[in-house]
């Protein structure tokens, strides 16, 4: 009997071991991984800076013309870090609650509202207007994660808005309900995505073709950081796009997220 109670315990510290070191692992690939992305993505912009700073200190800096060109540039690069560093501290926020999401009531009328207030500056600054339903639903869910994802998609659209039609904007409604769950859509009238993009654009690092909007720098990180919250709060999002009409990107979530075991 206790030669049988020793192999069981040995079993079960031996599980304990093993489970534990491939969480820690787990947690160590995911924390090179964050540390690559912010190299990866720190290293252009302020690579540029400091070449513009180089040439505005030179003699050919001289030229009234080149030298606002050069102030734009410097000044663009910083809105880039200043919009990637915020991007960055609310991926970092999620993480930092663990790997399992918290589950509250969120009324996601009052959180798209917040999301608009928090975006308006970027959405003045290109014209675009962002326009949020009245009667978006209550749901349980990780309201963190859920704000992220708004974030990144409305910001999406106010980047590639066309700023060749007269009104621009990003809308954000309900577009479906069932008794399971909740289908938010996120619409804008910008330039579309093309039709060979599609498929990658929830990857890592993915950009869309270059000459599709030639003063947009994405980071290739928004939409991937998209697809792993909805997948964490346990939702599905699908896209839709029509090059120069516009994209929709039609979020579900379910109406009380499932519980998830934290191991």
């Amino acid at each position: 009997m206790s030669h049988a109670l020793r192999i069981l315990q040995q079993t079960t510290i031996d599980t304990f071991i093993a489970e534990y070191t491939d969480r820690i692992a787990t947690q160590q690939a995911r924390l090179e991984g964050f540390n690559k992305l912010v190299s990866h993505e720190l290293r252009q912009p302020l690579g540029t800076l400091q070449f513009s700073v180089r040439l505005l200190r030179s003699d050919d800096a001289a030229d009234a013309d080149r030298q606002a060109r050069l102030f734009e540039i410097v000044e663009m690069n910083v809105q880039h870090l200043i919009h990637l560093t915020g991007q960055l501290e609310r991926v970092a926020r999620v993480q930092h609650r663990g790997e399992a999401p918290t589950r509250q009531e969120v009324d996601i009328s009052v959180l798209a509202r917040e999301v608009a207030r928090q975006l308006r500056d970027m959405a003045e600054h290109r014209g675009v207007e962002i326009r949020t339903a009245a009667d978006l639903p209550v749901v349980v869910t990780d309201m963190a994660r859920l704000e992220l994802i708004l974030i990144n998609l409305v910001s999406n659209g106010i980047k590639y808005s066309d700023p060749h039609k007269p009104e621009r904007y990003v809308d954000i409604f309900l577009s479906g309900a069932t008794d399971d769950g909740r289908t938010l859509c996120v619409r804008d009238n910008g330039i579309g995505v093309k039709a060979d993009d599609v498929p990658f654009i929830f990857q890592t690092f993915y950009r869309s073709s270059p000459d599709a909007h030639s003063d947009v720098k994405g980071s290739g990180l928004g939409l991937a950081i998209v697809a792993e919250c909805v997948e964490a709060i346990g939702g599905r999002i699908t896209v839709g796009t029509v090059e120069g009409v516009g994209t929709a990107f039609d979020l579900w979530l379910p109406a009380e997220m499932p519980v998830v075991e934290d191991r």
